[in-house]
């Protein structure tokens, strides 16, 4: 889930690196914005960590627990706003592909339709049950990364 405001307070102070031009470093890896980065593309993923692994650094991948009791209620929220999202992008989508309705509009406006279905899809998009093993299955067998599943604390 993060830590709400950390990136807006870390960025000022951050530059980016070239992963092969520095000495070979112990890293920490958050399974998730990975999965939500790649998404259904785990050969590109899995080829990064490989690189990682081949420029010498020592790489850890770490995967949330269950979330504390405190976040249901935002997981709820969060939840909730990608299936109205979804919702939104097959309407949209229904309206494009009949004729009657979309028929007369000019292409400007079903390009800017087609980037708000686009827009739609990304905000409705969630990791699953099945990505996620698949995800770690597939790190386990074609890298040397150790894979911490992570506990909440009580």
């Amino acid at each position: 889930m993060g830590i709400k405001g950390l990136y807006s307070c870390l960025k000022p102070q951050s530059h980016p690196i070239q992963y092969t031009q520095v000495l070979p470093s112990r890293l920490g890896l958050d399974a998730y914005p990975f999965l939500y980065k790649f998404k259904h593309d785990l050969d590109s993923c899995l080829a990064l960590f490989k690189a990682l692994e081949a420029a010498g650094h020592f790489c850890t991948i770490y995967v949330d627990g269950n979330p504390p009791q405190e976040k249901l209620e935002e997981l709820a929220s969060r939840r909730q706003q990608r299936e109205q999202a979804y919702k939104q992008a097959e309407a949209l989508k229904a309206f494009l592909e009949d004729p009657e309705k979309s028929g007369t509009l000019e292409p400007s406006a079903r390009e800017l339709i087609e980037r708000q279905i686009n827009a739609y899809q990304v905000e409705s998009f969630s990791i699953k049950k099945e990505l996620r093993e698949t995800f770690l299955r597939r790190v386990k067998e074609e890298t040397r990364l150790p894979i911490v599943m992570c506990e909440r604390l009580s």
